[in-house]
């Protein structure tokens, strides 16, 4: 995992006003970054935009060798790990959870969080949230990509959106999303989305040369705030689930990690009321 800048371009979501106005929530916030106007942008980025927010605290990483690091890292804590443990059934237990697993086995646990990405489980009533389809390519590189595109990442406020970042010598691009919840399992959508997000990252960096060697799709989840869900199962006191909708995982995830740990202590989260299931 590698520390990035970010580079986040106006588009028709979002034109350079609109953008500065961004700029100054996020100052309000404290999150720091620079307004980048048209000139600056194509003098030292080659970009063609009306503006752009740079800023840093942004990441690129291998997302297998990551989930890997960090469960050896849980397993230095003194965590288990099982893995292929089907939960079929959980209920509430006094002082704990059960949860029934297949092969006739059980687990007590004191506590229980699911982390289920887009997945809820079956008694949690489902909120009003979309599932839509998306993406990407990777590609490799045939020259040498412009400098300030080996620590920077690049995304736009724009619908169709586009974002890309360099792997190594690959660069990696996505996008084009579509408002269909099984649309990505289509086999035929590969080759042209393909060719459009080629087309997209060769019209954005005239100058960046590739060759895509791969592609692929999946699901996404919205939900209505754009936010995740964060709460006890129903029923369950001990229990708590994770709903990764909006995006943003590894930020959620943390957010998540602090207010569940709270709770489980016995404390209050500010924050936590703005997760709920509603």
């Amino acid at each position: 995992m590698k520390p990035r800048r970010s580079l986040y371009l106006a588009g028709d979501a979002m034109d350079a006003r609109e953008l500065a106005r961004e700029f100054r929530a996020r100052q309000r916030a404290g999150l720091h970054g620079e307004l980048v106007d048209r000139d600056r942008l194509q003098r030292h980025f080659g970009i063609d935009r009306d503006g752009a927010i740079l800023s840093r605290g942004s990441a690129s990483a291998n997302p297998v060798q990551l989930t890997a690091g960090l469960l050896r890292r849980v397993q230095q804590c003194g965590a288990r790990i099982y893995a292929s443990a089907n939960v079929q059934h959980v209920s509430a237990s006094r002082g704990g959870v059960w949860l029934e697993v297949e092969n006739d086995r059980a687990v007590l646990a004191n506590h229980v969080v699911f982390c289920t990405g887009y997945e809820l489980l079956h008694d949690i009533p489902k909120p009003s949230h979309e599932i839509i389809s998306t993406w990407a390519v990777a590609g490799d590189l045939l020259g040498a990509p412009p400098r300030w595109l080996r620590n920077t990442v690049v995304w736009e406020a724009a619908d169709p959106y586009l974002y890309l970042r360099l792997h190594g010598n690959q660069l990696i691009a996505g996008g084009r999303d579509e408002r269909h919840p099984t649309r990505y399992s289509a086999r035929d959508t590969l080759a042209p989305k393909r060719a459009r997000i080629a087309d997209d990252v060769h019209t954005l960096l005239p100058t960046l040369d590739f060759k895509t060697t791969h592609v692929w799709a999946g699901a996404f989840g919205n939900s209505p705030t754009a936010l995740p869900i964060i709460d006890r199962v129903p029923g369950i006191p001990r229990g708590w689930f994770v709903a990764a909708l909006g995006g943003n995982g590894i930020t959620y995830s943390m957010i998540a990690a602090g207010i569940i740990r709270r709770a489980v202590r016995g404390e209050r989260d500010p924050n936590a009321r703005l997760f709920r299931l509603q």
